[in-house]
């Protein structure tokens, strides 16, 4: 159910607002999140290290990415 939402905003925003690109970051212990990513048809791209300021310190995130042709 998640992920047929985040695509059908991702299908709205790529028609409507004209975007070549929509991104997703989540923490690479969040693989709830990064189902949906996937589910929705992000494409994983890689581990950004330390890419988030915390009051722990610095954390690492995985981007996920989507192209409007990754819909068709």
């Amino acid at each position: 159910m998640a992920s047929e939402a985040v695509r059908l905003l991702a299908e709205w925003a790529f028609a409507t607002l004209a975007l070549e690109r929509i991104e997703i970051f989540t923490e690479p212990q969040n693989l709830a999140s990064q189902h949906v990513a996937e589910q929705a048809g992000f494409v994983r791209e890689g581990l950004l290290r330390s890419r988030w300021l915390s009051q722990e310190g610095r954390r690492d995130s995985v981007v996920y990415g989507l192209l409007p042709s990754d819909l068709r």
